[in-house]
């Protein structure tokens, strides 16, 4: 609860219930009420925005699945960016058993006419069997963006949608409402009056659910002109970057070849398919290669499953990415710090000396968030990285990327669960370097590594450190690990 000198804005506001669209359900549960003006205090830090939201988003669940079919498949829209933050909260209200896809589909807001750009979108081309999907967007402001994902999901064929967000206005909810009232409906935590000219609630919760939620540099309901122009200009020029790409990839990998065959030479005797050496000093001094203890083999072994199902490989990928962050994030500077124990003791203990940003390559990447977050006791904000590799070339391409504005001062530690081809990895690194962060001071995170892909990023990047759990030796035809788990992002949402 925020003290009474806090910087609060009460939820309730003129908006009569009974005015707004049939389709509209605004939560009455007082604790929902509580908990949102408990967001809109400035002073809240970004773990206490963070835990608030978690909560929010599951009693919203509640509300919204009430009247769901345990044993219908579903499907939840996430509307990036913010609606990632309540993601894993709505979905833990669904049973173990429950056959539940997760998409994600990127809308930005152009700054001078508010219209929803779309900027990414992971729907498969053809729906066939999901009829139901709820969509989490934690702020409704204009309604533009609501309308876009529903209009994109009516066209793609469900027959529902439960749209779930913290906060409306109720010109945006109105606005969203009508697009199309005989299938869709909302379950809102608050509705404020109106917006102002920015296209922002003229009551709202001030950065909460963008800016502290992720802690970086604009609000969520601004996207900065450097990010339009470069989701922009990607899509106009992806088919020439795809052309002139054809004849850069087949440089790179001819450049790279010497250094993956180096690696092949210089490895010891191989554990398992090929995933694990023996000796990991074999690989170039900036790659360290988890330990291949019996604990780590038998996750990894679930992980690579093609029968295991989607809980047991959330779990065994939270429990081997807690094993990477405790490796990785020793890398990070420490001072000695001597404290007194309960018995009158002196203990020499230790404190990191400089904080941490973790950088998410989506939307895999965003899968070992909550594990640093679990993981590091020191300051942590987040960035995010959007990079569309082309299934044709293996060539990546930057969609969209936001960062904090202290990058530069911090370790990075960039999160990627597949290291392929190593094109989007090397991508990222060049982004992150652009914005003043010293190669040194990165430190790639990821599950399994390719051989070749391990080449191309330590040649490329010889002053980062790249942490992973297993490296396999193949690329197949289509650019993927072998033997590797299949495509990480799909086995994990569900997909």
């Amino acid at each position: 609860m925020p003290s009474p000198t806090s910087e609060t804005t009460t939820t309730k506001s003129t908006v009569e219930v009974s005015s707004l669209p049939r389709n509209v359900c605004v939560s009455s549960n007082p604790f929902v009420q509580t908990k949102i003006d408990h967001l809109r205090d400035r002073k809240v830090k970004s773990v206490g925005v963070r835990t608030t939201t978690a909560e929010l988003s599951r009693i919203l669940a509640v509300e919204a699945t009430k009247d769901a079919n345990p044993t219908e498949k579903v499907a939840l829209i996430v509307v990036l960016r913010s609606g990632l933050a309540m993601c894993d909260a709505f979905l833990s209200q669904f049973s173990p058993d429950a056959d539940v896809a997760v998409y994600h589909i990127g809308m930005f807001r152009e700054r001078a006419s508010l219209q929803p750009v779309e900027y990414y979108n992971k729907l498969p081309n053809t729906n066939t069997d999901i009829k139901r999907v709820y969509i989490v967007d934690p702020l409704v402001a204009t309604g533009g963006t609501s309308e876009a994902v529903i209009e994109i999901l009516r066209d793609w064929g469900v027959e529902h949608i439960t749209f779930v967000a913290i906060l409306a206005s109720k010109s945006g909810i109105e606005r969203a409402a009508a697009v199309w009232p005989e299938g869709t409906n909302f379950v809102v935590g608050a509705i404020d009056e109106g917006i102002d000219e920015k296209g922002i609630a003229t009551v709202k919760i001030d950065d909460a659910l963008g800016t502290s939620k992720f802690i970086t540099r604009k609000q969520l309901s601004h996207v900065d002109q450097s990010a339009a122009s470069t989701a922009m200009a990607a899509q106009s020029h992806y088919a020439r970057e795809l052309e002139e790409g054809k004849t850069r990839m087949h440089q790179e990998v001819e450049g790279s070849s010497s250094v993956g065959t180096a690696l092949r030479d210089r490895k010891g005797s191989i554990i398992e398919n090929g995933s694990v050496f023996e000796d990991g000093s074999r690989y170039p001094s900036n790659v360290i290669v988890l330990r291949a203890t019996p604990l780590l083999r038998s996750w990894m072994t679930t992980i690579r499953d093609s029968q295991t199902d989607g809980p047991t490989f959330h779990k065994a990928v939270e429990q081997v990415s807690r094993m990477l962050l405790y490796e990785a994030l020793n890398l990070v500077p420490s001072e000695l710090l001597p404290v007194t124990t309960p018995t009158g003791a002196t203990y020499t203990g230790a404190r990191p000396t400089q904080g941490v940003c973790g950088v998410s390559i989506l939307r895999a990447g965003a899968s070992l968030e909550q594990a640093l977050r679990d993981c590091w006791n020191g300051s942590l904000n987040f960035g995010k990285v959007l990079i569309q590799r082309d299934e044709e070339t293996a060539l990546p391409t930057h969609i969209y990327s936001k960062f904090p504005n202290d990058i530069s001062e911090r370790m990075i530690l960039l999160l990627e669960p597949m290291l392929a081809t190593g094109g989007s990895a090397c991508k990222a690194i060049s982004i992150i370097k652009e914005q003043g962060v010293p190669e040194s001071s990165i430190i790639f995170v990821n599950i399994i590594a390719s051989v070749h892909g391990l080449g191309v990023v330590a040649k490329q990047f010889p002053d980062i450190t790249v942490v992973t759990a297993a490296v396999d030796d193949d690329l197949d035809e289509k650019k993927r690990i072998m033997p590797g788990l299949g495509d990480f992002g799909d086995r994990f949402y569900g997909t």
